[in-house]
């Protein structure tokens, strides 16, 4: 009769995890969305860059205010990331559909 014992408990003790499991998925299921309230869009904070070039330092800086309320697309890229080098073909392809309208900006990083 112990043995029989031993088995419900550990039949309980595996179910628990499972029902758990099937409890958190009903709840997040079926509760209902929440509304988020979207102001609209907001100004960046001001940052600014100094400019380097294959050289060094360029002497020059960059700020996003100087930009004037133009679009930026800030793009970071690393030699070891592999999706950075798949995103520069997108960019490009950006580039040439906006032009001047959006400020391309591209940050290496090592």
């Amino acid at each position: 009769m112990k043995k029989h014992r031993v088995r419900s408990k550990a039949r309980y003790a595996a179910a628990i995890p499972a029902i758990l499991v099937v409890a958190l998925v009903a709840f997040l299921t079926l509760s209902p969305p929440q509304r988020v309230e979207v102001s609209g869009p907001r100004k960046a904070p001001d940052f600014t860059l100094e400019i380097l070039d294959v050289d060094g330092l360029a002497g020059r800086s960059l700020s996003l205010s100087s930009l004037n309320g133009r679009p930026v697309l800030m793009d970071f890229v690393f030699e070891w990331c592999p999706h950075c080098n798949n995103m520069a073909p997108i960019v490009e392809r950006l580039h040439q559909k906006f032009g001047d309208k959006v400020f391309f900006l591209t940050v290496f990083g090592s």
